[in-house]
């Protein structure tokens, strides 16, 4: 759940559709806070 706002913010469209979610948040790894980073690099990212 670090990741909620992050995920709303930067892939919104994907919000139910893990795999194009975990995705787009590599994609956006940059912009990510700090715990949401660390979460989405814990899962391969």
């Amino acid at each position: 759940m670090a990741c909620r706002s992050d995920a709303s913010k930067f892939c919104a469209e994907h919000i139910g559709k893990p795999p194009q979610m975990n995705a787009c948040l590599r994609e956006n790894k940059t912009k990510l806070s700090d715990a949401c980073r660390k979460v989405v690099e814990s899962h391969g990212g």
